[in-house]
């Protein structure tokens, strides 16, 4: 994609996944040297050791060092900036769906509940 092109985020984040996101950028700084400056979001494809394959919502950082060349791809959303790191294909899970985050399973999409979500 040219730099000027990136997908929208159409979705929003619950508060449990903006604290959760708040608790990885302290480890995150606690360990790496670059302070996280900008969350990604985006969709992580595993493949385990037994050939199993597995999908779901990936949360990652951008440290401060990197934001420059990325600035034009910065999106609100729900209040915290953001990078949306995806392909049209995986864009489309996160369509109208809420990033939420539980201790039993991690980040995950889900439907919207309440008008509040939104």
């Amino acid at each position: 994609m040219p730099d000027t092109d990136f997908l929208p985020a159409r979705f929003t984040i619950s508060e449990n996944a903006k604290r959760e996101i708040e608790v990885m950028r302290g480890a995150w700084n606690d360990n790496i040297h670059d302070p996280a400056e900008i969350a990604v979001i985006g969709w992580g494809i595993y493949i385990a050791h037994s050939g199993a394959r597995h999908e779901n919502v990936v949360v990652t950082f951008y440290g401060r060092s990197e934001v420059a060349p990325i600035a034009h791809a910065v999106q609100t959303v729900s209040g915290i900036p953001i990078v949306f790191f995806t392909t049209p294909h995986y864009a489309r899970y996160f369509d109208g769906k809420v990033l939420d985050h539980s201790r039993d399973y991690g980040f995950f999409l889900r439907e919207s509940l309440h008008f509040a979500d939104r």
